[in-house]
């Protein structure tokens, strides 16, 4: 398997908002905690932006992305293959998927 670099930023059972490059795009995944289901959904809100427009580096500009723009997509938890540790890289076939989805928006 072809494995992609993350940069996570929120960790339960697996990250749950983190960073990945991926052909001259930068995708957040985001899957925060639900407060009325009192647990994470299944899916994550993912978000694309070009590394031209976007510098991000710190969990506040993730933050403020997410608030300031729509998800482009939706991946299922289960469809991201996290590396070993689960916290170092992905498999490279979600992005694949992820960025034919979000280039049809």
């Amino acid at each position: 398997m072809k494995w992609i670099p993350i940069t996570y930023y929120e960790f339960y059972d697996c990250p749950r908002l983190f960073i990945a490059e991926w052909n001259g795009a930068l995708f957040i995944f985001d899957c925060p905690f639900s407060d009325s289901f009192d647990e994470y959904p299944e899916y994550y809100s993912v978000y694309r932006l070009s590394l031209d427009v976007y510098s991000v580096s710190s969990l506040s500009e993730v933050l403020s992305v997410i608030v300031s723009e729509a998800p482009c997509c939706e991946v299922a938890v289960c469809e991201v293959v996290f590396d070993e540790s689960r916290r170092r890289a992905i498999g490279r076939d979600v992005l694949r998927r992820v960025s034919i989805k979000c280039s049809s928006i």
